[in-house]
């Protein structure tokens, strides 16, 4: 995964694109809410299944984003943690470079 950029839609609506270098993971926040917010964060994956990862970090405001990225289905599912609340998004990946 490695020097691979994904991007991807939730199904609420709001897209992401997370490149993900041997220094972090930059995510950029394209649509929703959030749209132009950015950050670099040091960052864990691994693949669980052929073509199917998971890569989690931890951003500075005290976020937890888990994100499981089905290559095979082009798929996303999140889970993300912020002030003791918790979400679960899915949605498509709309590219992958």
């Amino acid at each position: 995964m490695i020097g691979k950029a994904i991007e991807y839609t939730y199904s609420i609506g709001d897209s992401y694109r997370v490149e993900l270098t041997e220094t972090g993971a930059t995510w950029t926040a394209l649509s929703g809410s959030a749209a132009g917010s950015t950050g670099t964060e040091v960052y864990d994956y691994a693949e669980v299944a052929p073509n199917v990862f998971m890569i989690t970090w931890l951003e500075s405001s005290a976020e937890v984003v888990t994100l499981v990225a089905n290559l095979n289905e082009m798929t996303i599912h999140c889970s993300y943690v912020y002030e003791k609340e918790r979400h679960f998004w899915q949605g498509k990946i709309n590219s992958i470079s």
